[in-house]
C-alpha cells in the first residue's frame, strides 16, 4: 500500500475492490492510534498506545497505462479498535470493528484484593458513557470531521456475550467520501465474520464460558 498516499504503516491490509475503487482496511501504527485526539494519562496501568483500524478509500484511476492517473486518496477513515474482518456486496462494504472501553484502572501495590476489586468498580461506575463507544475520525480533501457511534445505534444481546463491542460501519465503495459508515454496534465479543447478500454474521468463540 506504499504507492496510496497516506497508507504507509497499515501493516498487513485487506483489499476490497469495485471498479477503479478500492477500499483499504490495516491497522492504525500511528499517531491517529487516538483518534479523537484525547490526552494520555501516565500514571496508570494501561498498554501502551489503543488500538485502532484506518480505512482508505483510493481512486485508482487507469492505473499504469500510458498517460493515466495515478491513485489517488479520496478519503481517510480511522475508527478505535481493532479489524475483526470486512465483507462486500456489490459496492458496498461492511467493515466489523471490535473495540473495548478505554477505562483505566490504577494500579495499587498496596491494600487488600477486596480493597482493589472496590476502587476499580468505583473506576468503572465513574466512567462517562463516552469512554465506552467508538470514536472516528473522517478526513477528506483536508477537512477532518470527528465523530462518536451514539447511543441510539447501540443494542445488547438477551445473554451476556462478553465486554467488547462489535460495530458494523457500512461503506459506498463509489462515494464521494466514506462519511461516518452508519456505525450499528452490539455489546459482544467477535471474531468471525461470515455474510450472504442481504444478511452479515459476526460469532464469537464462546467454549471458554
Amino acid at each position: 500500500t506504499g504507492a496510496v498516499p497516506g497508507s504507509t504503516g497499515l501493516g498487513q491490509a485487506q483489499l476490497l475492490l469495485a471498479g477503479n475503487r478500492a477500499l483499504i482496511l490495516g491497522r492504525s501504527w500511528s499517531a491517529t492510534d487516538n483518534p479523537a485526539g484525547v490526552a494520555r494519562q501516565t500514571d496508570i496501568a494501561v498498554p501502551r498506545g489503543d488500538s485502532a483500524t484506518r480505512i482508505l478509500l483510493v481512486d485508482l484511476g487507469s492505473g499504469t497505462a500510458p498517460g493515466g492517473a495515478a491513485p489517488r486518496l479520496v478519503s481517510d477513515f480511522t475508527v478505535d479498535g481493532d479489524l475483526v474482518d470486512g465483507r462486500q456486496v456489490d459496492s458496498t462494504a461492511r467493515v466489523v470493528i471490535r473495540s473495548a472501553p478505554r477505562i483505566a484502572f490504577p494500579y495499587r501495590e498496596g491494600g487488600s484484593d477486596s480493597d482493589r476489586i472496590a476502587a476499580n468498580r468505583q473506576v468503572i461506575d465513574d466512567a462517562p458513557l463516552a469512554d465506552w463507544l467508538p470514536r472516528y475520525v473522517t478526513e477528506t480533501d483536508g477537512r477532518r470531521i470527528t465523530g462518536q457511534v451514539g447511543c441510539g445505534s447501540v443494542s445488547r444481546p438477551a445473554r451476556y456475550s462478553g465486554t467488547s463491542m462489535i460495530t458494523v460501519f457500512s461503506f459506498d465503495l463509489r462515494g464521494a467520501t466514506l462519511g461516518n459508515g452508519t456505525p450499528v454496534s452490539v455489546v459482544a465479543d467477535g471474531d468471525t465474520v461470515y455474510s450472504t447478500g442481504t444478511s452479515l454474521y459476526v460469532t464469537n468463540d464462546a467454549r471458554s464460558r
